[in-house]
C-alpha cells in the first residue's frame, strides 16, 4: 500500500489552486484571495495570499495521504509555533481539513472527475494549510539567482555578513535547544476538523519513531563524532538557499530566516530504519547533503550536518551555484560522487560577476573549506562559525 501511496503523491500532484488564482479560501474563519503560486514540490504548494487588511503573507498548502503524513505536517507546524528566534520564520495560522467531502472517506477525487479508492484503516486525503509571513525580497535563491541575472553582486561586503551571521544565530538556536523541553499546545489539535480513529495516538506518537533495538543510545556514544553524545537537539537537515528568506528590518539590516521547517528533526528521532533513510532521500536535497546523509549513515548525523550545508550555501552566495554543481559542470563529475569523496574546488575568482571585489573573500572561503569536510568531527561547530564571522566584522570597523 505504501508503493501505491508514493505513486499517487508523484502522479496526482496537481493542484486546483493552480486554475483558481485570484480566487477565495477562508481559513478558521478568515478570508484570503490567492493571487500567485510561488514555489511547489513533491510535497506541497506555497502561495502568495492577501488578507482582508491588504497585508500579504505566504500559504502552504500540504496534502497528507496518510496519518504518517499529518503527524509529520503537526512536527512542522509546532516547530513554527515553539520556536522563539529572529531567524526562524513564525507561525501566522493554520488549519487541516478533509479534502473530499464524500460520504465515502476514502475516495481520491482527480481532476478529470474520476475518483480512486484509498480505503485503507478508514483514513483519506487531508489537506493542511500553514500560514506564514511573506518578505518581499523573497529566498536567498531568488537574490542569488537575480546577481547572476543582472551580473553583478547587490550586496557588499557587510550584508553578505550580515546575511551569514544572521543565518548562523538560527542554526544555533536549534543546535541549542533540547527538545525534551517542548511542550505541544492542546490548541494544535483544535484546527484539525477531521476525523481520527484514535486521536490520542495522533498527537502522542511520531511517524519517526524513537531509535530501535539496533541503533541505541550506546552507539551515540561510541560514536567517533564528539557532538553525539550530547544528543538532544534539533538537526535542520535540509538548510538550502531555497529554505531562507531575506528580510530588510528598519534600520536597513539584511535579516536571513529559516523558512521550512519541515525537515527539521530532534536528534531523539533518529533511527536506523528504512523508513528514516526513505525520508533523508526524499525530503533532503542533494546538492547540499552531506556524506553521511547521502551514504545515510546514521551513527554519523549530528548538527555537523547541518555545518556542510551552511559551507555550501556560504560557496552558493559567492560563486553562484553549489561546489559539487560546480564540479558536475566542470569536469562532468558524478554529483554522488563528488559528496561522498569531498571533491570540489574553489574558484580563483568570482566567475559570475563582473569586476567585482569581496575584500573578505580568502577568510570566507577559508570557513568553507572548514565547514565542507568529510569527517563530520573535523567541521566546526555554529559557535566556532560565529566567532569567525565576528572577527571578520570587526577587522572591517
Amino acid at each position: 500500500m505504501s508503493l501505491i501511496l508514493n505513486l499517487l503523491k508523484n502522479c496526482f500532484c496537481y493542484d486546483g489552486f493552480i486554475n483558481n488564482l485570484n480566487s477565495e479560501i477562508t481559513i478558521n474563519g478568515k478570508s484570503y484571495s490567492i493571487k500567485n503560486l510561488l514555489y511547489e514540490n513533491s510535497t506541497s504548494f506555497t502561495y502568495l495570499i492577501l488578507n482582508n487588511t491588504n497585508n500579504l503573507a505566504l500559504l502552504k498548502k500540504i496534502t497528507c495521504f496518510t496519518t504518517d503524513d499529518v503527524k509529520l505536517t503537526l512536527n512542522e507546524i509546532d516547530h513554527y509555533r515553539i520556536f522563539n528566534n529572529d531567524n526562524l520564520i513564525r507561525l501566522i495560522d493554520f488549519q487541516i481539513t478533509q479534502e473530499i467531502e464524500d460520504d465515502n472517506d476514502s475516495i481520491f477525487r482527480l481532476s478529470n472527475n474520476q475518483t480512486i479508492s484509498l480505503d485503507y484503516s478508514n483514513q483519506s486525503l487531508k489537506i493542511c494549510y500553514i500560514i506564514l509571513p511573506y518578505y518581499p525580497l523573497g529566498t536567498l535563491q531568488n537574490c542569488i539567482t537575480k546577481q547572476i541575472i543582472n551580473g553583478e553582486l547587490q550586496w557588499d561586503d557587510s550584508q553578505v555578513l550580515q546575511v551569514l551571521m544572521t543565518l548562523s544565530n538560527g542554526i544555533k538556536y536549534l543546535h541549542n535547544r533540547n527538545p525534551l523541553e517542548k511542550i505541544s499546545s492542546p490548541d494544535t489539535y483544535s484546527k484539525i476538523d477531521i476525523k481520527f480513529d484514535d486521536l490520542s495516538t495522533l498527537k502522542n506518537n511520531s511517524p519517526l519513531d524513537p531509535l530501535d533495538d539496533s541503533y541505541n543510545s550506546a552507539t551515540l556514544s561510541s560514536s567517533t563524532n564528539n557532538e553525539l553524545e550530547n544528543n538532544h537537539y534539533y538537526i535542520h537537515m535540509n538548510l538550502t538557499p531555497e529554505n531562507i528568506m531575506i528580510d530588510n528590518t528598519q534600520d536597513s539590516q539584511l535579516n536571513a530566516i529559516i523558512s521550512d521547517l519541515s525537515t527539521c528533526i530532534p536528534t531523539t528521532m533518529i533511527r536506523n530504519t528504512i523508513d528514516f533513510k526513505e525520508w533523508i532521500e526524499d525530503r533532503c536535497n542533494i546538492f547540499y547533503k552531506s556524506p553521511e546523509l547521502l551514504n545515510k549513515n546514521i551513527n554519523l548525523i549530528s548538527k555537523k550536518t547541518d555545518i556542510w550545508s551552511f559551507g555550501c550555501i556560504i560557496y552558493q552566495l559567492l560563486y553562484g551555484l553549489s561546489p559539487f554543481q560546480r564540479e558536475e559542470q566542470l569536469k562532468g563529475a558524478s554529483i554522488v560522487y563528488s559528496i561522498s569523496t569531498c571533491k570540489y574546488s574553489i574558484p580563483e575568482n568570482i566567475e559570475i560577476f563582473k569586476d567585482v571585489t569581496i575584500k573578505n573573500i580568502n577568510e570566507l572561503n577559508e570557513i568553507i573549506k572548514k565547514c565542507i569536510q568529510l569527517d563530520p568531527s573535523k567541521r566546526p561547530t555554529i559557535d566556532e562559525i560565529i566567532d569567525d564571522l565576528e572577527k571578520i566584522k570587526n577587522n572591517n570597523v
